[in-house]
């Protein structure tokens, strides 16, 4: 073969070897790789929300943690207004007597007694049972306070039951709206 053919040949396999270089790159290589950078976009984004999803998880961990103490001792704290874990009897009586004034009536006198524990119906952890103090009021003043001292102690922040009362007509003059009321009350509170 001639120089010159061995030219044209090698000039026409480099062209036929480019040619198809150019083919199996438009036809495989350039797809694919479309793809894998699309893959490598979704791996990164995916990655990006865990770690954004993780750090939110945690943060609502902490909060929830925060938020149970939190609950927890103001519970305690709610119930131990309601009924308290001792007995209290200076602020019941506090209580009261603090009623009575706000209603425009006098606390003339109290009696203390204290009745039988009641246990508790399950067998939880908070409290042994309920002790009950029954306290006998005397208050004198008039009638449309009395009601009203009534309605306060039914709304009491304390747990408190009117056992029963006695409305004695007190005032000197016939026309005079004063009175005397024996009241009979049980307030309760939490035996450890």
């Amino acid at each position: 073969m001639k120089a010159t053919t061995k030219r044209i040949l090698s000039i026409m396999v480099s062209a036929i070897l480019l040619i198809a270089a150019v083919v199996v790159y438009v036809q495989f290589i350039k797809p694919e790789y479309s793809n894998i950078q699309n893959m490598r976009g979704e791996i990164a984004y995916q990655q990006s929300l865990l770690v954004n999803q993780s750090h939110a998880v945690s943060q609502v961990q902490n909060l929830i943690g925060q938020l149970q103490d939190q609950n927890v001792a103001n519970f305690q704290n709610q119930i131990s207004l309601v009924l308290p874990a001792t007995e209290s009897v200076p602020q019941a009586l506090g209580q009261y007597q603090a009623i009575a004034q706000a209603n425009g009536l006098t606390l003339q006198s109290a009696n203390l007694n204290y009745l039988a524990v009641k246990p508790a119906a399950s067998n939880s952890n908070l409290a042994k049972g309920a002790g009950t103090e029954r306290f006998q009021l005397k208050v004198f003043g008039p009638y449309a306070a009395m009601k009203t001292f009534f309605q306060n102690l039914e709304t009491n922040v304390r747990l408190t039951d009117l056992v029963s009362f006695k409305i004695i007509h007190s005032g000197a003059q016939p026309n005079q709206d004063l009175y005397t009321t024996d009241i009979v009350v049980d307030t309760y509170y939490q035996t450890q």
